[in-house]
């Protein structure tokens, strides 16, 4: 298709990514997320009540965080840009209300077909092949 590795759909800030990435990204974030509670509350009991041990486990939850912000921004960004949008859009993420419409765009609404401003389409489709579909279904 478009010839983006996992890593760079997940951590990328270049190209598109398909409706079927994006999901699978946010499939991917919850199932990590609540292996790292469950994982971090094991630790953490086990490690006890001492300053280094509460200072390691803090440095780990903010190294993981960044990573988890930054890979939701270039999925989320990758998107926008299927759609023909700035990557900029995803500032519209931080209003409460907004944000439910911006996962409702992201999520279900298709992209732009064939090649746009950003790039080749994910799903592998160009403009002519496009182009002969419609002709055959019409």
């Amino acid at each position: 298709m478009n010839g983006l590795t996992w890593t760079q759909k997940l951590f990328g800030f270049q190209g598109r990514i398909t409706r079927l990435d994006f999901w699978l990204a946010q499939l991917t974030y919850v199932v990590l997320i609540l292996a790292a509670i469950y994982g971090l509350s094991g630790v953490a009991h086990s490690w006890g009540e001492t300053a280094s041990s509460q200072y390691t486990l803090g440095a780990v939850m903010v190294a993981g965080y960044i990573g988890f912000i930054w890979s939701s921004f270039a999925v989320a960004i990758k998107r926008y840009h299927d759609r023909d949008k700035s990557g900029w859009w995803v500032l519209l993420s931080f209003i409460p209300i907004v944000a439910v419409f911006v996962l409702v765009e992201l999520g279900f609404f298709e992209g732009t077909r064939g090649t746009n401003r950003f790039g080749a389409s994910p799903k592998g489709l160009v403009e002519t092949d496009l182009d002969k579909t419609r002709v055959v279904f019409e």
